[in-house]
């Protein structure tokens, strides 16, 4: 009786045996040391940092390991492994940012009342009740 295989078609699956897992391991102590010294997934919080942020922080750990300086002072971690950190926490922001609401400021024609909405389509001034859309 010849035995039977199962078979698994993955192609166009992610790999993710690819990954350098000492590497990551690294990465992974970055955000346990934000973890301690904000909260847990304090990058998903909120709105989110602008991400800017995220580059002005990648780049003084890029520069610190360019000049040199292979540990964080602070976390005694590695620099590039916080570098790594930054541009995954970019990247989160990133594609979750198209998920959260426009938030807009618009002025009222009428009584020139400024204020903030998600809504594009019909709006009400909280002043004076003027209908009107942008």
């Amino acid at each position: 009786m010849e035995k039977q295989v199962a078979t698994r078609d993955n192609k166009n699956k992610l790999d993710y045996t690819i990954l350098p897992w000492e590497a990551v391991g690294e990465v992974v102590k970055v955000f346990e040391f934000g973890a301690s010294k904000y909260t847990r997934d304090n990058y998903q919080q909120g709105d989110g940092l602008p991400l800017a942020n995220y580059h002005q922080s990648a780049m003084r750990h890029m520069v610190a390991s360019i000049n040199g300086e292979e540990l964080d002072p602070e976390s005694q971690l590695d620099h590039m492994a916080h570098v790594a950190a930054n541009a995954l926490m970019y990247l989160w922001q990133k594609q979750h940012e198209s998920k959260k609401p426009e938030i807009v400021e618009v002025c009222c024609g009428r009584c020139m009342f400024p204020f903030i909405t998600e809504d594009k389509e019909l709006l009400t001034c909280p002043e004076c009740g003027h209908h009107f859309s942008i």
